[in-house]
């Protein structure tokens, strides 16, 4: 079976990805197609654009990634311009009583 697509829209704009699972649920992946990118002389082109997540904790009572990339798949390499580490998870979900 083909991974899962989504399709998310935006004041007008759209971007549409693939999600990756582990046999566990957990998001460990999403790739599109949908994003640009700066190119020297300022020319903006799509590419493939993923965002791999890992070491997945419990932050509280959420079960989050406690980190993740953004990549850019190039034709001549993959570049990662920026690496996350979740360090701390702060909420403001006010809980209402029926």
């Amino acid at each position: 079976m083909p991974p899962p697509r989504a399709r998310f829209t935006s004041r007008g704009h759209a971007i549409t990805a693939t999600l990756f699972f582990d046999a566990r649920g957990r998001l460990v992946n999403f790739e599109s197609d949908d994003r640009a990118r700066s190119s020297p002389g300022g020319a903006f082109t799509n590419a493939r654009f993923s965002t791999p997540l890992r070491d997945y904790r419990d932050f509280g009572p959420l079960h989050l990634a406690g980190h993740g990339e953004a990549r850019w798949q190039l034709p001549e390499r993959e570049f990662v311009y920026g690496e996350f580490t979740m360090m701390d998870v702060v909420t403001n979900v006010r809980r209402h009583s029926s």
